[in-house]
């Protein structure tokens, strides 16, 4: 379990140290996790901004590319 004040990195935190669980088993470890503060459509867009190391709200051309391979 993972608890503090909003706005602390948890979602971010939590975010990333299950990419980067997925990258180094090359999808072969599954996760499912959600929040009961986040709305999946913010956190999915959140992760895969992680994902693809970009901004892609600046770069949606891009946008496409990454998602397929998320």
């Amino acid at each position: 379990m993972v608890s503090g004040p909003t706005g602390s990195g948890k979602t971010t935190f939590l975010s990333q140290l299950f990419l980067d669980i997925c990258q180094a088993n090359k999808g072969k470890s599954p996760v499912l996790w959600g929040s009961f503060e986040v709305k999946n459509e913010v956190l999915m867009a959140h992760m895969l901004n992680q994902f693809s190391n970009i901004n892609l709200t600046k770069n949606l051309s891009k946008f496409e590319y990454y998602a397929d391979r998320f």
